[in-house]
């Protein structure tokens, strides 16, 4: 895959499936037994972890949105990563944690292996912690 194939594959995955919330999208640009190596405990394996996730975060999220920083492509190995930004306002549970009504902006890098021109595999770095401290669940030091 090329860097403008890998580009594209990426900006759809987030313009699309998160952005717009179709779902659908996932089942063309996800393999079946898609390996995320950083999956919330408790959600389905493959394509379908990623539906489920999108729709739990947008349960607590409803304005989420999440725009991509950066992509860097190995088209020698089918690797794509990329850096996003994601807003959003806390008006749902999300972990247990009630809606706080809080505005809350989190980044993370992730790493995919494609494979037949659709994701296969992921590595995520995700601002868990920055996400709990906008929460209020985690306290700020002073």
């Amino acid at each position: 895959m090329n860097s403008e194939e890998g580009a594209a594959l990426i900006n759809r995955f987030y313009d699309e499936g998160w952005n717009a919330n179709n779902l659908d999208v996932y089942d063309e640009l996800v393999t079946d037994d898609f390996v995320d190596h950083q999956a919330v405990p408790g959600l389905p394996p493959g394509r379908e972890g990623f539906k489920a996730l999108n729709a739990m975060f947008r349960s607590a999220f409803p304005d989420v949105w999440v725009t991509v920083d950066d992509i860097v492509t190995d088209s020698d190995r089918d690797i794509i990563a990329a850096r996003w930004t994601s807003t959003g306002t806390h008006q749902g549970d999300l972990f247990g944690i009630p809606a706080t009504g809080k505005s809350v902006k989190i980044t993370a890098t992730v790493v995919y292996r494609c494979e037949g021109g659709r994701l296969a595999e992921g590595w995520i770095n995700r601002d868990d912690f920055g996400l709990m401290r906008q929460l209020g669940v985690i306290p700020t030091p002073e």
